[in-house]
């Protein structure tokens, strides 16, 4: 990895180490080489490239001299056996000694092909690729546990909420997408392998504790960083943990939110004085209330349910007014409305809770036989649960209708009460809990001046949601609840102004579970050839899923069982790289690549017996890549990328039982729609480009500027389309049948601009201003994709041509993706560092219109300040959304912006909360340098 130090920081370096031994002359270029914990590195080749090409090897302190140049601009490459190759650009003869920091040769990071150097003054790319490195102090900074605030301030990434989901609780799912590709299409890794992709083919991040990762590296486009690229159309997230220090270091959190949560964090890191072992240890945990605790939800009541002493009730909705009640629906020229547009029967209260418990915990040795050769072993762990209750917390419009006559009273409800949760689905107590552990081996070693790296790598992820029953033949009983309103009950019309009865809903049992594997391994072989760098890595991962639900009936012991995902579902994704990076002169590099994926999936297709039958596929694509970096002086690097993408099928889409028009067909039916397994759906693949570079302006700033385009062909889509007919038995005639299925029919087009300026400054006054103006939309689609078999224009309604993605809100409408796609995001913030560690910051992010919360465009203020209470211990207090924007705790259904429609009419969208103030306060300690 390329490492520049700048003149003012070698200057520094070298009056403080002894090993500097060489003073600079007007006519030479000297300097020393270190590993990355400062220690230094004897041996290595030196490579002077210029007007005069020369070569030498370090001593055993690390140092190195070229005399007797002739002036002009020279470039430093460093090659030593087990690390990776670095260097510096446009070196002169009489500048301040060097000081060049080798990283050991590692699969684990995507920053050392990618060249980013990060210091007090901030980071620099001068890599062809387009990338962003999110280091652990900027999460400190931000003062949240989570991950998913802080990388929404990084231009081209957003991280994206569905239409059902309360974002303003811990545990609701997200994922971060990447220039407007949507959740599977990235690439998502930890310390350099996959992460388990699950069912739906992405990694949520709702769980990850920023206080276990040395940062996230975020290579965006078409890069050729990762030793593999499945799914990274939009381009890559890798999640770094922490590495072990050089010295002794301890670190202790502690810290507490404005929900009276507590969260904790405590490391221990170092590496012996024989230099032999290293190791981090480091646990995390993370508890809170959350906005909801034991909220008071006033239900709608499910149809079926029995009211104690009146009897079992009818339906408890109406799509009319009853009684000259008026409220919000139908809406004008809305397609959709809710059926549960007038509630005619409510009760209270049931309890909500948004309670979140997080632990994590990170351990890594690492034992070094020699300089060059080492083995690091390490496990991370997440161990999380959450009330499932609060995550999908929903306010209905809805008018409350009560009986003829009702006259209300104290504190009872009135016309036009919000109900504030659906009780027919979901009881209290839900909850969901995750455990996600992973293993890590790696080993690198030389030959010759060569790099070897081998690596394994293994996964999995237990999910599981429950409510409080036992047995799928059990009813629940409420405690005494209030009710209000009317309705039907053996076939009479009862009405209620506020009379206590308990409520039984009849089976509401409830599990959904989901298990996943994921094993693999890597190789990778660097071979220097002068300051150029070939790279030749395989990479193979086995993933296995399986999930199952279960819910209540009251004539089957084991409840009604359904198996989306069978055991023995399965995916093998093998990559081969060929990577060359070659110098062509002192200021141009060319990286050449071409990836080879192999992806063999076995899936279900279709009952057998009492089991599953299974079928077998294999699709196999290359994937060449370009990238230019070119560096004009010293303050400037200009970057180019092109090549292609894939994002092979992911096993929701290929598992399936296809159906017969028979095993469908019910007597008086006018057509038929069956389901058919699509095992034969090619990969979403894409072309993209990139243009960009950094500039370092006069006053230490750091301007990050990047161009981009994306051409997608063939989305995975759902799609209804007819296929001949059907004659039903005892009939002559017959009625047309369709096919539900998944195809690859879309196309889409990602592009956009992005911009960072930064200036970081150990004591003084820095800032960031970042924005984003994107575009990810489909094209070309054809006009059977909106056929159904009740007609054309029936589905997928919100897929407009040539306009951003906007989120689905099934059932209402369907669209391709089901988040929303902002057309602007963007984040400026100033902060002030004093001399002795106090820090002040206030920022601002900004969500553009179309954004992901279904609301008009806003912005959400976050500010954080830190002073030091002793030495090495400091007191933090932040708060994200200071000025409290859109900060109910609840998602509000059918308040969004309506979603523009391809017949013309309006979608009705949820309006998804950014969520209350959230306040922390932290205290930490730290131990050793």
């Amino acid at each position: 990895m390329v490492r520049v130090v700048r003149a003012c920081l070698a200057i520094l370096i070298a009056l403080a180490c002894p090993m500097a031994a060489f003073a600079q002359t007007p006519h030479s270029i000297t300097g020393t080489v270190t590993d990355a914990r400062s220690a230094p590195i004897g041996g290595a080749k030196v490579v002077l490239s210029g007007p005069k090409h020369e070569s030498a090897v370090t001593g055993a302190n690390g140092s190195f001299s070229f005399d007797d140049l002739p002036d002009g601009t020279y470039n430093v490459s460093i090659i030593k056996g087990g690390y990776e190759p670095a260097g510096v650009e446009s070196v002169r003869p009489g500048d301040a000694p060097l000081t060049i920091a080798l990283d050991e040769a590692t699969m684990s990071t995507i920053r050392q092909i990618a060249h980013v150097s990060v210091s007090a003054r901030g980071s620099f790319n001068t890599s062809s690729a387009a990338q962003t490195f999110v280091g652990s102090q900027q999460f400190r900074n931000a003062g949240d546990v989570q991950t998913n605030h802080v990388l929404d301030r990084v231009p081209g990434v957003v991280s994206a909420r569905s239409g059902g989901t309360n974002a303003a609780v811990a545990g609701a799912i997200m994922s971060p997408n990447l220039r407007g590709a949507l959740d599977y299409e990235k690439e998502s890794l930890l310390d350099g392998h996959p992460l388990i992709n699950g069912r739906f083919g992405d990694y949520p991040i709702m769980f990850l504790n920023q206080f276990l990762l040395d940062g996230i590296e975020i290579a965006q486009g078409p890069t050729a960083n990762a030793a593999q690229i499945n799914y990274g159309i939009g381009g890559t997230v890798n999640f770094r943990t922490a590495e072990p220090t050089r010295t002794p270091y301890g670190d202790i959190v502690l810290g507490t939110d404005g929900y009276g949560g507590g969260y904790s964090n405590v490391r221990y890191s170092g590496t012996t004085t024989n230099g032999k072992l290293g190791w981090v240890l480091d646990y995390a945990t993370y508890g809170t209330r959350g906005p909801l605790n034991n909220y008071p939800a006033i239900v709608s009541l499910p149809s079926g349910s029995t009211i104690a002493g009146y009897g079992t009730i009818g339906g408890t909705t109406s799509s009319k007014p009853i009684n000259g009640a008026s409220g919000p629906f139908p809406v004008s020229n809305a397609t959709g409305n809710p059926n549960n547009a007038y509630v005619t029967l409510v009760a209270c209260c049931q309890p909500v809770n948004s309670s979140y418990l997080n632990h994590g915990e990170l351990a890594k040795l690492r034992y070094a036989f020699s300089p060059s050769t080492s083995l690091t072993l390490s496990y991370f762990g997440l161990q999380s649960q959450y009330d499932n209750t609060a995550s999908g917390f929903t306010q209905l419009y809805s008018t409350f209708a009560p009986a003829a006559g009702y006259a209300g009273g104290a504190g009872a409800p009135v016309a036009g009460l919000p109900v504030l949760m659906n009780a027919s689905t979901q009881i209290p107590g839900r909850r969901l809990t995750d455990s996600e552990p992973v293993l890590q081996a790696e080993f690198r070693t030389t030959l010759h001046n060569d790099s070897i790296v081998a690596r394994f790598y293994g996964a999995a992820l237990d999910r599981f949601t429950s409510n409080p029953l036992s047995n799928p033949q059990s009813d629940y009983t409420t405690a005494p609840l209030q009710l209000w309103g009317t309705a039907t009950i053996g076939g009479v019309t009862t009405a209620f102004n506020g009379q206590s009865a308990a409520v039984t809903i009849k089976t509401p049992y409830f599990q959904q579970g989901e298990l996943d594997q994921l094993r693999g391994e890597s190789l990778e072989y660097d071979h220097p050839i002068g300051a150029n760098l070939l790279t030749f890595s395989f990479d193979r991962s086995t993933y296995l899923t399986n999930a199952f639900q279960v819910t209540g009936n009251a004539s089957k012991p084991q409840g009604n069982v359904s198996i989306p995902i069978p055991a023995g579902s399965r995916q093998d994704f093998t990559t081969y790289l060929l990577r060359g990076i070659w110098q062509l002169d002192p200021k141009t590099e060319l990286t050449l690549a071409n990836y080879f994926n192999v992806y063999q999936s076995h899936f279900t297709t279709a009952r057998a017996g009492g089991g599953f039958a299974f079928a077998d596929a294999t699709r196999t694509h290359v994937d060449p890549r370009i990238g230019i970096a070119y560096h004009p002086n010293g303050n400037t690097s200009l970057r180019f990328t092109a090549g292609s993408a894939v994002a092979p099928p992911f096993i929701q889409l290929l598992d399936g039982l296809s159906q017969t028009p028979a095993q469908v067909y019910t007597p008086g039916a006018t057509s038929i729609t069956i389901a058919q397994n699509s095992g034969g759906l090619s990969p979403e693949t894409s072309f993209g480009y990139d243009i960009g570079g950094d500039f370092r302006l006069p006053n230490g700033a750091v301007l990050s500027a990047d161009a981009y385009l994306t051409d997608l062909r063939n989305q995975f889509v759902g799609t209804v389309t007819p296929q001949g007919t059907y004659t039903p038995p005892g009939s002559s005639t017959a009625i047309p049948v369709y096919v539900s299925t998944n195809a690859n029919l879309g196309k889409a087009r990602f592009e956009g601009i992005q911009a960072t300026l930064r200036k970081d400054v150990p004591v003084g006054v820095g800032y960031i201003f970042s924005a984003a103006l994107q575009r990810a939309y489909p094209y070309g689609i054809d006009p059977s994709f909106y056929a159904t078999a009740a007609g054309p224009y029936t589905t997928n309604l919100g897929v407009l041509p040539g306009l951003n993605y906007i989120g689905d809100n099934k059932p209402f409408f369907n669209g391709i993706s089901n988040k929303s796609e902002a057309y602007a995001q963007g984040f400026a913030q100033v902060d002030r560092r004093w001399e002795h560690g106090q820090y002040f910051a206030l920022g601002l992010t900004y969500y553009g219109p179309n954004n992901t919360y279904n609301v008009p465009a806003f912005g959400v203020m976050n500010a954080t300040y830190r002073f030091n209470l002793a030495p090495q211990t400091s007191l933090q207090i932040s708060d994200d959304n200071v000025l409290g924007a859109y900060a109910n705790p609840w998602v509000q259904q059918t308040a969004g912006i309506p979603a523009p429609l391809v017949t013309g009419q309006l979608g009705l969208r949820n309006a998804v909360p950014f969520g209350p103030s959230a306040v922390h306060l932290q205290i930490e300690r730290r131990f050793g340098p």
